[in-house]
């Protein structure tokens, strides 16, 4: 702006002039009436501007009266058959002509961009929603989008969307009332189970009381406002001491996986392992309740095509899941 201003200052040599627009340009001058400005003699018309603008003409022409006074310059000579442009009108016409082109085809890329399957989608998701469901579904929406590319922070602690720049995040159990979109997409139960080898060892408990002489791994939580607490009420109902403690479901998993002893899992993260016989339900009627599981994401007039799009195919991907 002050290489603008600068020109009109060189091409109409008016020392009152240069400091009237050098004081709009640190006051945020009005682009829109340098647009109107240029539409007018660009189209040699009010009512052509009006027309291209979509704007009433009487609204170009209050915008081109008000250019003049704050500038305290004459720009054009109407007539009631033409428009032609002064000596400093045609000098600033001639310099920010371009400018102003050059700023819609800037404006108008970027809003292809954003409507185009393309760029980086910043995600966020619990750490055993991002082992288990996350890559499938980012590697089956890469295959139909291969110009997406994808940024994600695993984490179970509830980060926050705005200063992480995130765009979307998975999150499971409660959610604190906020201005962020939530939208559910199915509920994850908590259960309990162990491997056919660790019960051939140690026996099947059949009563919650039965598990104080097994090995229990217990998931712990370090935020506070997150609600998990999976074996909370098993430990105070059956009086209960846990052998071994993680804030990871991968970790728990792993140590289930290696007859280690009895864990309170996702449904999700082990639901092939037990169609297998990898695992075994433990207490099958017992349930630690369901909660639920939503995709969190900012609310916006404009939201970036590939945004819209990944929300919509993991709704529907996941939806078939739970």
């Amino acid at each position: 702006m002050l290489g603008l201003s600068s020109v009109i200052f060189d091409c109409c040599k008016r020392r009152h002039f240069w400091n009237t627009l050098f004081h709009m340009v640190n006051n945020q001058l009005d682009l829109n009436l340098l647009k109107t400005f240029t539409k007018v003699l660009e189209l040699g018309s009010f009512t052509q501007a009006a027309r291209a603008l979509k704007q009433p003409k009487s609204r170009i022409s209050k915008a081109i009266s008000r250019l003049e006074k704050e500038l305290n310059v004459q720009l054009l000579r109407r007539t009631t058959r033409s428009v032609t442009a002064t000596t400093a009108g045609h000098s600033l016409y001639l310099k920010t002509y371009p400018l102003i082109k050059d700023m819609e085809a800037e404006l108008s890329q970027l809003s292809e961009q954003s409507q185009k399957l393309q760029g980086i989608l910043r995600l966020s998701a619990p750490e055993d929603f991002g082992h288990t469901l996350l890559g499938d579904l980012i590697t089956d929406f890469n295959d139909l989008y291969p110009e997406i590319n994808f940024d994600v922070i695993l984490a179970n602690d509830f980060v926050d969307l705005t200063k992480q720049n995130i765009d979307l995040a998975f999150r499971i159990g409660k959610l604190d009332d906020s201005n962020l979109i939530q939208k559910k997409i199915g509920d994850v139960e908590l259960i309990l189970v162990a491997t056919p080898n660790y019960l051939k060892k140690y026996g099947s408990p059949l009563t919650k009381k039965d598990l104080s002489t097994h090995k229990m791994l217990t998931f712990i939580k370090l935020d506070q406002n997150i609600e998990f607490d999976p074996l909370g009420e098993i430990i105070k109902q059956a009086d209960l001491k846990t052998r071994f403690a993680c804030n990871s479901f991968p970790v728990l998993y792993s140590l289930v996986m290696k007859h280690k002893g009895i864990a309170l899992i996702p449904d999700f993260y082990c639901r092939d392992q037990l169609l297998s016989g990898e695992l075994v339900r433990i207490l099958p009627t017992f349930s630690a309740g369901r909660r639920g599981i939503h995709l969190i994401y900012p609310p916006s007039k404009s939201m970036p095509l590939r945004l819209r799009t990944f929300i919509d195919f993991a709704s529907n991907k996941l939806q078939s899941h739970f």
